[in-house]
């Protein structure tokens, strides 16, 4: 009973148990999602024909041809703009997903739901990973409950290989109109629109590699210094544990910030001021971690990493979570 009962805390006691558990539901369903379409579609490849430029918003969409399995050949619009030219050139070859039921009903096959799945699950492994490096759970407990995992992942994928999700999914499309959206993609060119197409487009993509090579310097220039600065921040934060004295202090007020956004709101933030005592001498430590709301509670105890050499350099000992920011850079 006690493993069962650390299970259920962690699934509806710990924010970020409960993050993870959530994200790897969402990362199966998307993945699911996924090769249900493959099974539903009809997939032939087509080819480049140029782009559709909106003069008003001066967004790019590729503009496919493909011929149906009625023999009518139609043309396909990506899904998405861009305000970015596609560099390919004209007759790349393309895969277009299309309804045999209606074949204008066409979009440009990407693996969008497969890669966001498999983005939700390593996001939820790494949260898990940050959750049981800090919690003190057993080794049945969270074995428990990745054979609980798996089973619910085989489970989502049967029900999405069987013939009732399909039926299901057939009757919500009658009534929702899931799939109408897609026949704006083979609707004719509009008059709002400009096509580029053969040497309209070969012109327009010159200028615009013209313009990429000019700004590529400054692109990389920015790129190593994101590198760099994380390499260097990392760097910093490990000497700087590797050094430090950990202690117990208090959270004994919020320093509050405040400033302006680009539309004229006021945006406050909080950093929490802990107290500490070294040898006899009390300090005070104000985070540098602001949030836009107090994300603790005054008089709340928290553990802090300070220079024994220096007290008065301290920062909260977070575990993983003080290489955020370098993670995300």
């Amino acid at each position: 009973m006690s493993n069962l009962s650390e299970i259920f805390n962690v699934f509806y006691y710990t924010p970020l148990a409960a993050a993870a558990i959530a994200l790897f539901i969402v990362g199966i369903f998307l993945i699911a999602a996924h090769r249900f379409l493959d099974k539903e579609t009809e997939i032939v490849i087509g080819e480049l024909i140029g782009q559709v430029k909106n003069g008003k918003k001066a967004m790019y969409a590729s503009v496919y041809k493909f011929t149906a399995i009625d023999g009518i050949e139609r043309i396909c619009r990506s899904g998405i703009s861009s305000s970015n030219m596609t560099t390919k050139p004209i007759g790349t070859p393309q895969k277009i997903r299309y309804r045999t039921e209606n074949p204008n009903q066409a979009k440009v096959k990407n693996n969008s739901f497969l890669l966001l799945g498999v983005l939700c699950l390593i996001i939820s492994v790494i949260l898990a990973f940050v959750y049981f490096s800090s919690v003190d759970t057993s080794i049945t407990s969270v074995l428990l409950l990745l054979v609980f995992l798996v089973y619910f992942a085989f489970r989502i994928f049967n029900r999405f290989d069987g013939k009732n999700i399909t039926e299901k999914f057939q009757k919500m499309d009658k009534k929702k109109g899931f799939f109408e959206s897609l026949e704006k993609n083979t609707q004719p060119i509009t008059d709002e629109e400009t096509f580029l197409g053969a040497e309209s487009f070969k012109s327009e993509q010159s200028k615009y590699n013209a313009m990429l090579k000019k700004w590529m310097p400054v692109n990389y220039a920015i790129a190593f210094g994101m590198i760099f600065g994380s390499l260097y921040w990392t760097h910093d934060v490990y000497q700087f544990s590797q050094k430090a004295i950990t202690t117990t202090g208090k959270i004994v007020a919020f320093k509050q910030g405040r400033s302006t956004s680009s539309d004229g709101r006021t945006i406050y933030t909080y950093a929490p001021i802990i107290s500490y005592e070294v040898n006899g001498q009390k300090l005070e430590y104000t985070s540098k971690v602001s949030t836009s709301s107090p994300s603790r509670k005054t008089g709340e105890m928290v553990e802090i990493m300070y220079n024994p050499k220096n007290p008065t350099e301290a920062m909260i000992e977070r575990g993983i979570m003080n290489y955020i920011l370098e993670i995300i850079l």
